[in-house]
């Protein structure tokens, strides 16, 4: 995209520094370096869009009132077949840092109707 730097590091951890925006996918296994890591780019950006197991919002009390004080504008929960031959359910997360609105969820459905 013009006028926008995009950065993928292969390793995470020698990146510094605050963005515009992230959009991040990090690794489901082990699941502590995928929460590490969103806690670490909370710490890097207002806007954040993760990809993360559906667990990050349920398993944890104190992870999801951490989210939500960060500024959980939307959730959008994903069929379990969006990503083919995983048992891991998925949602994606949509973060802007100091959002205090309600937070909306939704229910994506696969194009071919199947669940």
């Amino acid at each position: 995209m013009a006028g926008y730097r995009v950065t993928a590091p292969k390793n995470f951890w020698t990146i510094s520094g605050s963005f515009d925006a992230v959009v991040m996918n990090p690794p489901f296994t082990p699941m502590a370096q995928g929460y590490r890591i969103l806690y670490a780019v909370m710490e890097m950006s207002d806007v954040v869009i993760a990809l993360m197991p559906w667990l990050t919002l349920i398993n944890s009390k104190r992870r999801t009132k951490d989210i939500e004080a960060f500024g959980l504008k939307e959730v959008i929960h994903l069929p379990r077949d969006v990503f083919p031959g995983s048992r891991v359910q998925t949602c994606i997360l949509n973060m802007h840092k100091g959002y205090a609105g309600k937070t909306s969820l939704r229910f994506l459905s696969m194009p071919d109707g199947s669940e």
